[in-house]
């Protein structure tokens, strides 16, 4: 760290600084091009390079530990926000992370030397950067219902710049605008289209066009996993899901009315709610003492004010009623189950709802989860093994037989003896399963 900080980089870091204005970079911009330096002088992920991205972020004040893991350096980074899928350390009360996501090791050692005056990185975009043009894929956007039709072409370099992005809170997707050459695009249309109308009856027509010129379809079906996109993005695209199209709905709503729009997060679906200057009838939640109007902009065919409901597709439910008829029938347990596992599987195929390398991933997790289950069966067999062969049962059942009189009384009896071994083991599977031997004589 001396040799690197005795001044042998500065004019590397000079030209870090100059091109981080002249780029127009945020923070993210910053770190993204300190690695790509970092790499190119000394090799990708190298001690040497770590060294160096090290040094030229402490430099420009942000908070960086150096580690060390499997015998190689790591960069962790202080981050603002919370960021999700990579790994990190709290250190003194904030959050470290291994951005590059690659650098992972089974143990590591910290340096926690902190720099006076050092702040989280922060991955707020306020401005887009300014990246060199080069051309994308043109994408048609078209609402027959409403006359409309808008073709786009992203800066190819932009878009790449926001894949990188690690996924982090929508806020941050939120609040980062379109760029010039995309608004120019667009909002001349979007204008024309709300000219002279009310805000209720404005929102309404830019509700719609996303309904009808934006095909849905699931991050794990378009990139194979989760992924936000930026409103910028979801023009480059030809696909998105909720989250994505409630963002350019908020963006547009804003831009294109001056209205206050909140993100609504449900259970596996994002939503958004806008706030009209006057009374607008509909579903509303409170922000504050502020009413707010929900506006799904997945829903298609919704109208402002109307409910959020949930997707649902009345296919995927045959397998469910094919397992529930195999049991009142009678088929054997086993034949029910793979009954039921492999209609369940051509369905979710033939839907588009997961892919074939998915579903064995599922699959295997499923399979790994019953380790647990096996290893209860096999104690309980053995616990009731030992219960019996010492006479344990015999002196239940006997005692259940005195007490309890007829049918109803031996009901009742095994359903406190059921209670009673739950409170005991203080797991409901073991007691039932303890429980059976006695319910089987008391039967018989």
């Amino acid at each position: 760290w001396q040799s690197v900080a005795s001044g042998r980089f500065d004019r590397i870091f000079q030209e870090c600084q100059t091109l981080r204005k002249t780029l127009n970079l945020n923070d993210w911009g910053y770190y993204r091009l300190v690695q790509t330096v970092g790499d190119a002088c000394f090799g990708v992920s190298s001690d040497k390079s770590q060294l160096l991205q090290s040094f030229l972020l402490s430099e420009a004040g942000f908070k960086m530990r150096l580690a060390r893991g499997d015998g190689r350096l790591r960069l962790l980074v202080g981050v603002e926000q919370k960021v999700y899928l990579r790994p990190y350390f709290r250190i003194g009360g904030s959050l470290f992370y291994l951005l590059d996501g690659k650098n992972k090791a089974s143990r590591f050692e910290v340096c926690n030397f902190a720099i006076p005056g050092e702040r989280p990185l922060s991955l707020k975009i306020k401005e887009l950067p300014n990246l060199a043009y080069s051309a994308g894929t043109p994408v048609k956007r078209v609402d027959v219902r409403q006359n409309i039709e808008i073709t786009t072409d992203v800066n190819a370099n932009l878009v790449s710049f926001m894949k990188d992005y690690p996924p982090c809170d929508w806020t941050v997707y939120a609040l980062a605008q379109l760029s010039e050459p995309t608004s120019k695009l667009v909002m001349p249309t979007m204008q024309q289209l709300i000219q002279g109308k009310s805000e209720q009856a404005a929102a309404q027509s830019i509700l719609s066009f996303i309904h009808n010129a934006f095909p849905y379809k699931a991050d794990a079906q378009q990139f194979g996993a989760e992924r936000t996109l930026f409103a910028e993005e979801v023009f480059a695209y030809k696909y998105s899901d909720c989250e994505d199209r409630s963002i350019l709905f908020a963006q547009l709503v804003n831009k294109l009315l001056s209205l206050d729009v909140v993100l609504l997060h449900y259970p596996e679906h994002i939503a958004t709610a806008v706030r009209f200057s006057g009374d607008v009838a509909g579903d509303k939640v409170k922000v504050g003492n502020v009413d707010y109007v929900v506006c799904d902009p997945t829903y298609v065919g919704a109208d402002v004010g109307e409910p959020v409901i949930g997707e649902y597709n009345l296919v995927k439910i045959i397998p469910y009623l094919l397992v529930l008829l195999g049991g009142i029938v009678g088929i054997n347990v086993f034949l029910v189950l793979i009954i039921g596992i492999v209609s369940g599987s051509v369905i979710m195929l033939a839907t588009g709802a997961t892919t074939a390398t998915d579903m064995l991933a599922s699959m295997g997790s499923g399979v790994s989860g019953m380790f647990e289950t096996a290893m209860v069966a096999i104690l309980v067999s053995a616990i009731c093994a030992l219960i019996n062969e010492y006479g344990g049962f015999a002196a239940v059942l006997q005692l259940i037989k005195k007490v309890f009189k007829g049918r109803k009384g031996g009901m009742l009896g095994m359903g406190l003896l059921v209670g009673a071994m739950d409170i005991a083991t203080a797991n409901n599977k073991v007691a039932i399963v303890m429980a059976n031997p006695i319910a089987k004589e008391m039967s018989e």
